[in-house]
């Protein structure tokens, strides 16, 4: 039986370590599953790795002190804030080093490129324009994290959040919809 991830939050925060690496020793499949399915959206050459992506997530979480989370819920959501921003911060080193401008076509369904390349800098900017775009912009962002960055399911979703599967697959397309209206070439 795995240990409560809300009790491990509580000790981790009040500053027990072994909570903390407990806290990393459970979640840290999970968030592998997660980040290896972000990873297959990127080119070949793509120098960051699911194993790092999550371990440099982990160590932002408690460097920011996000491990002051109240439960599972916000502790993913931070991971795949934390995941993304990564991610972000990676696409735009590349993007500034090799200096070479290219657009994305993004697949509606997916959030993928069709060359299966993202970029992240172009999509985090589209992101904070739907994050900005009023409370049904915020909970589509809220969606978009947890299903896109988070590797959650509709259902799960839906469950976490506490609203219908109807809503979430609503919000969904709209996000959808609004991110590939902002990323077109």
């Amino acid at each position: 039986m795995q240990p409560d991830i809300t009790l491990l939050l509580g000790r981790a925060a009040g500053g027990d370590e072994s909570a903390a690496d407990e806290l990393f020793r459970v979640v840290y499949e999970e968030l592998r599953v997660k980040a290896a399915a972000l990873m297959a959206r990127q080119s070949a050459g793509h120098t960051l790795q699911a194993t790092a992506l999550v371990h440099e997530a982990f160590m932002r979480l408690g460097n920011c002190d996000t491990l002051r989370v109240r439960d599972r819920r916000h502790f993913f959501n931070a991971a795949a804030q934390a995941m993304r921003q990564i991610l972000v911060d990676h696409s735009r080193r590349r993007n500034a080093q090799i200096r070479k401008e290219w657009k994305n076509r993004v697949d509606v369904d997916s959030l993928d490129v069709a060359d299966k390349r993202v970029d992240y800098a172009a999509l985090d900017d589209a992101l904070k324009k739907l994050l900005a775009a009023g409370e049904r912009g915020a909970r589509q962002h809220q969606i978009v994290m947890l299903m896109h960055f988070g590797g959650l399911s509709q259902k799960q979703v839906a469950d976490m959040l506490e609203i219908s599967d109807k809503t979430i697959q609503r919000e969904w397309n709209k996000a959808r919809e609004f991110l590939s209206k902002e990323l077109e070439c």
